[in-house]
C-alpha cells in the first residue's frame, strides 16, 4: 500500500499565485477603466450641463429685452456686444461672462475681442471649462415657416482637456422674434 502525501508540491503553490495574480491584475485594470469612464462621463455631463445653461442665457437676454423695449435681438448697453447679425455676417461667435451685477447678470462679448479666458468657467472641483455661443442665420434646410429675418440659430459650444484630448459638446436652438 502506498501513502498518499497531502502535502502542495512547488508547481501547485507557483500556479496558484500565477492565477491569484492574473485575476487581481484583471480586477485592478477593470476598476481603474471604470474609474476612468466615470471621469469622463462626469465631465462630459457638467459640459452638458454648461452649454444647457448658455442656451437658456441666450433666451433669457432675448425675453428680458422684449420686456425692457429693446430690440428682441439688441440691448447691448444692458448685455455688452449686440448678439444680432449685420446684414454681411452669417454668423458670430460670443463669450458669455457672469457678471453678479444687478443690472445685467450677463454680459455678452465678442470672441475676437477677447482672450480665451473670458470664456472659462471654473468649477467647485478645479476643472476648467470654455463656453462660446455661436450666433447664426438660420439654414435655409430648416423649417420654411420661419421667418430668417427674424431667427437666429444659436449654438453654445462647451470645450475641456481631459487627459491631453480635447472635448466638446455642442448644444443648438433656433431663437426667434415671438413677440
Amino acid at each position: 500500500m502506498q501513502k498518499r502525501h497531502n502535502a502542495f508540491t512547488l508547481l501547485e503553490v507557483l500556479l496558484s499565485i500565477t492565477f491569484i495574480t492574473v485575476v487581481f491584475t484583471a480586477i485592478t485594470g477593470l476598476i481603474l477603466m471604470t474609474l476612468q469612464v466615470n471621469r469622463k462621463n462626469v465631465r462630459s455631463l457638467q459640459a452638458t450641463y454648461l452649454a444647457q445653461e448658455g442656451v437658456e442665457v441666450m433666451r433669457y437676454i432675448r425675453d428680458s429685452n422684449w420686456l425692457q423695449n429693446y430690440s428682441w435681438d439688441e440691448g447691448e448697453k444692458q448685455w455688452g456686444t449686440n448678439y444680432g447679425l449685420e446684414d454681411s455676417e452669417e454668423s458670430a461667435e460670443f463669450y458669455i461672462i457672469e457678471t453678479g451685477e444687478a443690472d445685467a447678470y450677463w454680459e455678452l462679448t465678442t470672441v475676437s475681442s477677447q482672450d480665451e479666458s473670458a470664456g472659462e468657467v471654473v468649477l467647485e472641483n478645479g476643472q476648467t471649462f470654455i463656453r462660446s455661443i455661436l450666433v447664426e442665420r438660420v439654414p435655409d434646410e430648416v423649417d420654411e415657416n420661419i421667418d430668417r429675418e427674424d431667427a437666429f440659430k444659436v449654438t453654445a459650444i462647451v470645450m475641456w482637456e481631459d487627459r491631453g484630448r480635447d472635448n466638446e459638446v455642442r448644444i443648438s436652438t433656433i431663437l426667434t422674434n415671438w413677440q
